[in-house]
């Protein structure tokens, strides 16, 4: 039988009688982690759909921004009014870094409809 790095922590936690406390922040861990996995993994189907959106002519300038997000995901970050008095949107798949890496930007006017597009891949 072999046993996991999970189940033997476990197994030495109950057998030591340390278990409440530690038992407790295993499990915190563990579903932090879960749901660590979850952001990543939406983070990059959101990256990916945009991408696509933007390769097959999909996304165009005009839409609004509850149509992107509703059809592609939510960007990982807004940035209001930074560059040229545009509102920035930020996908980039879930391991890459903002310093790193492929990202896409949308623009968005005061009336909340795209302006522009631009795909980074440093």
């Amino acid at each position: 039988m072999r046993i996991t790095g999970m189940a033997f922590t476990v197994i030495l936690l109950l057998a030591t009688g340390v278990y409440a406390d530690g038992l407790r922040g295993l499990i915190d861990v563990s579903e932090s982690q879960k749901e660590t996995q979850k952001i990543i993994s939406e983070e990059t189907e959101a990256f990916k759909n945009v991408k696509k959106g933007l390769e097959d002519g999909a996304i165009q300038s005009g839409q609004s921004k509850d149509a992107i997000r509703e059809r592609y995901g939510e960007p990982v970050v807004i940035i209001e009014k930074k560059e040229n008095g545009l509102e920035r949107w930020v996908y980039k798949p879930g391991s890459g870094t903002f310093f790193d890496g492929e990202k896409i930007y949308l623009f968005f006017d005061d009336d909340g409809l795209l302006n522009k597009t631009e795909l980074r891949s440093k």
